[in-house]
This record gives C-alpha cells, structure tokens and sequence, in this order.
C-alpha cells in the first residue's frame, strides 16, 4: 500500500482510490529486470492526495472515455481494467475572523494517448464539479488546487487553459502553474489554483527523478484573504 506507506513516514492524512486494475507486470521497459517469477499481487492504479491538514468531503467522478483503449493494451501492451477519474478532497483552512473556510483538493490523470479533445472534456466535469459541490458551507470555499498529469503532449495544457478561460483559475502560464522539463521529456505534469489560493514567488521547482516517468514538483501556496487581488 504505497500511499499508506507514504502517508506513515509523511505523518500524514492520506486517501486513495483506484482507476484501473493493472492485468500485467508493465510497460515493456518496465519489464526488463525483473525476475522470472515477478509477480503482480495488488496491481491497483490510481490517484492519491496527502496532508497534514484533515481531509474532508472525499469523492471520486469518474472520467470516462479512456476504458478502452487501455483494455486493448494501450500504446505498449499494458492491459488494463477501469477508466480515468478524479480524486477530491476539501481541507479545512482558518480565516481571518477565524471562520473556517475549505480549500477544494483535486488529484487526476488525464490522458495524451487519448487526446486533448478528451482532456477538455474531463477538465469541464472536474470544474463543474468544482462549481457545483454541496457543503454545509459552500459559501466559504475560497479556492481550488488541481495536480497531475493533465496528459498535454507539450508545454501548453488544454485542460489547464479551459480551467483559466472558463472556470476562473489564474493563469496557468504564471507562477502559480507548475509544469516540468525534465530529462524524460514528460511535459503533462501541472499544478494549477484558483481563488485565494495563489503560488508564492519563485516557488516552484522540480527534482528529477529516475524512478518515473513523471518528475517531482514542489510548489509553494499562500492563501490571501479573500477578495484581496495580491
């Protein structure tokens, strides 16, 4: 349980949930090395949010249009079972008259092997999700923070722009979106926010890794009080 683990060494909240059930041991570079009796005993893929701060109205919208392809084995014979999805989550923040006030968290996947036709579309569902979450206090959300491989084929993000043209989240060119170069080449990876919820200058950074074909990312946030323009 990777994130589980995670979330014990972190000392953190964690939640998770599955997207696809993986029917092989991997891509085929992914199989060089392994040992002949490599065995695929959990094979869940999915999306995770880790934080200190508790987290709060947990849900999961499915993003379909990708099933499949992946149950035709994609691009390299990686069979799979299930479809893209989002993963909420809200945090609890105090404010400045000691209100509590919900940041909305969302963790997805999107997908290049499908295309950007079908990452726009996902991003719509995930801002009318966004838009449209009951709460006991959906007057005081002041903010979104959306993470994850936006499945871009370059350093331009069709669901990062709808979000900025169509869902009011700040300019994903800016400071407070975050996209990688990186030794591998894997341009789909970005973290976008909305609201009072804006990156702190110079913030953001990268670190490399070998481990995966997406690279770390690091980026700081501050909330300003809402309404404030800076």
């Amino acid at each position: 349980d990777t994130t589980h683990e995670l979330a014990s060494c972190l000392h953190m909240n964690y939640a998770f949930a599955v997207e696809f059930v993986e029917l092989t041991l991997g891509q085929a570079k992914e199989l060089k090395g392994l040992a002949d009796n490599a065995t695929n005993d959990r094979s869940l893929h999915g999306n995770a949010i880790l934080s200190r701060y508790p987290l709060r109205e947990l849900s999961v919208v499915p993003l379909p249009g990708t099933g499949e392809y992946w149950q035709k084995g994609g691009f390299d014979s990686e069979y799979r079972l299930g479809d893209r999805m989002a993963l909420f989550a809200a945090i609890p923040v105090i404010g400045h008259s000691k209100e509590t006030l919900w940041v909305d968290i969302v963790s997805t996947h999107l997908d290049n092997f499908i295309g950007e036709v079908y990452n726009e579309a996902a991003a719509a569902t995930i801002a009318d999700v966004l838009q449209n979450r009951t709460r006991p206090r959906a007057s005081n959300s002041i903010g979104a923070v959306v993470g994850g491989d936006l499945g871009s084929p370059d350093e331009s993000s069709s669901a990062a722009e709808y979000w900025h043209n169509h869902a009011g989240f700040h300019d994903p060119r800016s400071s407070t979106a975050m996209k990688p170069g990186g030794s591998h080449g894997h341009k789909g990876d970005w973290v976008v926010t909305s609201g009072s919820v804006v990156a702190v200058d110079g913030s953001p950074a990268i670190v490399e890794t070998r481990y995966s074909d997406h690279n770390f990312m690091r980026l700081d946030l501050r909330i300003l009080k809402p309404g404030a323009a800076g």
